[in-house]
């Protein structure tokens, strides 16, 4: 896990502020599927969003308050942006542009942005079904539990992070 990373779940967990500490990376494939084992032990919501995806937007209030919610249940909720994997922004730009979502939306848990060179291997790794969002929830065993594959309500996010602490 990139030390960026653990120091924002660090200061999460601790009870700090609701706030991440760290600015959004770059991960690719074998950086995500790290991320993913790294969290066991641990409940894991995984959302795959973007910036530029309305219905990925609308869900982040309700998925930041679960974040909030379920923290001290032990349940991480981390999000993988795929807005560098469209034609047109720049490296810079897209950790600039999910930087500033994640700034104006006080986002309280880590932001990634996938960098690959097409959506493929990540869809036939993690079995996702190419539009965003889908969020996939992991329990403590590092097995995947439920997922939803489209914007999600509060209530439905609020299953999800039952289902990962629960493990079923």
């Amino acid at each position: 896990m990139t030390t960026a990373l653990v120091a924002a779940l660090i200061g999460c967990e601790q009870g700090g502020s609701t706030s991440v500490q760290t600015a959004p990376q770059f991960v690719d494939l074998a950086g995500l599927q790290a991320e993913i084992a790294a969290h066991r032990g641990r409940p894991l919501l995984l959302n795959f969003w973007a910036t530029w995806c309305p219905p990925c937007v609308a869900e982040m209030p309700d998925l930041a308050e679960v974040a909030k919610e379920f923290r001290g249940a032990g349940l991480t909720v981390v999000g993988v942006s795929y807005d560098f994997m469209v034609p047109g922004p720049t490296r810079d730009e897209a950790l600039q542009s999910v930087a500033a979502f994640q700034r104006q939306e006080s986002i309280p848990f880590p932001l990634l942005v996938f960098e690959g060179k097409d959506y493929q291997e990540i869809n036939a790794a993690l079995r996702l079904p190419g539009p965003v969002p889908v969020t996939l929830a992991f329990d403590a065993e590092g097995r995947e539990v439920a997922r939803l594959e489209s914007g999600a309500d509060l209530a439905g996010l609020r299953l999800l992070a039952r289902k990962a602490l629960d493990g079923h």
